[in-house]
């Protein structure tokens, strides 16, 4: 966009002295891309993915910050199975984004799957508190509403902050 945006105005004053200037401008911005590039984004073809994995450390954050969650009801309308007639077919197609989680139920293995942030719009009867988030995961057997349990979410991805002190973090507590 900036080249499409400033050639127009250099590109005036063809013939002049300093007519080659923007191209000038150009190639030592290529110049520097072609460093930058160099530098922080090394080549991948052939490398194993732990290795790169290894190499990148600095740019993947792999902590899980643990907190502790309440199942409660949902509506049914994200999966369209509370015939609502405006979203037949649910609304996880406008749910986006999703995150990674892990469901650590009481005595049980961790389960792996997405959490998201309900979209407003999608709730319209329904009056949905803003701590509550909604979890797609397989059935866990055992499950019951008002059980309390832990889930995990990457640091790297998301942060949870306390709704009585929305200033506090739940992610810079130590895991």
């Amino acid at each position: 966009m900036l080249v499409s945006w400033t050639f127009p105005v250099f590109a005036r004053d063809a013939g002049q002295p300093h007519a080659g200037a923007p191209f000038a401008c150009f190639a030592l911005m290529m110049i520097v891309q072609f460093i930058v590039i160099w530098v922080f984004f090394p080549e991948t073809k052939r490398v194993a993915l732990e290795e790169m994995n290894r190499r990148m450390k600095w740019m993947i954050e792999s902590e899980w910050t643990p907190f502790d969650a309440r199942v409660v009801p949902g509506h049914r309308v994200a999966s369209g199975l509370n015939g609502n007639p405006r979203f037949p077919g649910g609304t996880l197609r406008m749910q986006a984004p999703f995150f990674d989680v892990r469901l650590v139920p009481p005595g049980g293995e961790r389960v792996a799957g997405l959490i998201y942030y309900p979209h407003p719009e999608t709730k319209p009867e329904h009056f949905q508190k803003p701590d509550v988030l909604e979890l797609l995961l397989p059935f866990v057997a055992g499950l019951r509403y008002g059980e309390t349990f832990d889930l995990e979410i990457p640091r790297a991805q998301m942060a949870v902050f306390d709704t009585k002190n929305p200033t506090e973090c739940l992610q810079a507590q130590p895991a």
